[in-house]
């Protein structure tokens, strides 16, 4: 039986284990070094912050672009629940949270094993903790929102009247071509958003208020990538002037690729490390369908997308060149070394 939850999420504590899950208590008045006031999440992120119980890591960063575990997701929260347990000394440090997660009706008995905990959690699972933590009455005609969702005849039975119910509740919702796509993973960042949208009914917009102001509203997908957009370029122009080192893949030296490569991973996207491998990874795009954070190849030392490069807009790309020089702006235009070689663009996010 799923126990009655009156009051939730009034607080939310994130487990003090930065070592094991990044979730480390700090002071109360905490604001993140890598959340700008202008990133898509920051009111979201503040309002947490502000009912003084949400923290980040050590270094004192919120990481809003990694993704979240389930053992993260069970115990935040448990934690919020004000129903913190102890950590678990045998086997997964969680596995104290995901008892009391199944005692309570909020997880299924057996649904989540210790082998599976530090694996990364999908839309349907976050979906299916949520809609069972909360008692709030639902319209019979959930149904109605089955046309509504594209992939909806893709969704397993055991999530599909989770997601209807949280469509209604307006605590969570699809991707701008209409699909909800719950095999995605969510990020430190949505989770909060989702967080918020439970404790205050006001930010929820549910899919009946999507559909009629769907001419003047930008769906959060877009917003986020957007923001993911200006992070990448913020993180790539950081390292301008840092030597060309062959193979390199550190703020000491870099080589085109690994570049690249550590610029998105600290921005919570994996991709390949060799840049032909990256140009296989991406969706293929022409020069003028460019945005910022896209990435531009070269034939280079080598045939073929062997020198790769973000794009930064204003048809100009930074990159690591070649040995002896340093990371720097180029422009696609360059008719004498760049602008020839051009090789492809691709896009990542």
């Amino acid at each position: 039986m799923r126990k009655t939850i009156l009051s939730i999420f009034l607080t939310i504590m994130f487990v003090s284990m930065s070592s094991i899950n990044g979730f480390a208590l700090e002071q109360e008045n905490l604001r993140f070094s890598d959340i700008p006031e202008s990133a898509w999440f920051a009111s979201y992120v503040s309002k947490l912050i502000d009912r003084g119980s949400i923290s980040g890591y050590e270094d004192g960063t919120f990481r809003p672009d990694r993704i979240i575990t389930k053992a993260e997701f069970i115990t935040l929260v448990l934690n919020t629940l004000s129903n913190k347990q102890e950590v678990a000394i045998d086997g997964n440090w969680a596995m104290n949270y995901i008892t009391e997660a199944e005692s309570l009706g909020i997880v299924d008995k057996g649904e989540f094993k210790n082998a599976d905990l530090n694996q990364v959690l999908s839309r349907f699972e976050a979906t299916k903790i949520l809609m069972s933590a909360i008692d709030e009455a639902y319209p019979q005609d959930i149904n109605q929102y089955i046309g509504r969702i594209k992939d909806y005849d893709t969704i397993p039975k055991i999530y599909a009247e989770y997601v209807l119910k949280a469509y209604e509740k307006g605590l969570i919702s699809g991707y701008p071509d209409g699909e909800f796509k719950g095999n995605e993973v969510l990020t430190r960042a949505e989770a909060s958003i989702m967080v918020i949208k439970m404790i205050d009914k006001e930010e929820r917009s549910t899919l009946r208020e999507v559909i009629k102001d769907s001419n003047e509203t930008i769906s959060i997908q877009e917003v986020q990538e957007e923001e993911k957009r200006k992070n990448i370029i913020s993180t790539a122009l950081k390292f301008t002037g840092v030597p060309y080192q062959w193979g390199g893949t550190s703020p000491s030296g870099f080589d085109s690729s690994g570049f690249i490569w550590y610029v998105f991973r600290e921005n919570g996207i994996d991709i390949p490390r060799v840049s032909s491998d990256i140009y296989n990874s991406g969706k293929p795009i022409a020069r003028e369908e460019l945005q910022p954070g896209d990435l531009v190849f070269f034939e280079g030392y080598m045939s073929g997308p062997s020198h790769g490069s973000i794009y930064i807009g204003d048809d100009q790309f930074i990159h690591s060149p070649s040995t002896g020089k340093a990371i720097a702006i180029d422009s696609l235009s360059d008719p004498y070394y760049w602008g020839p070689r051009q090789y492809g663009a691709l896009k990542i996010l």
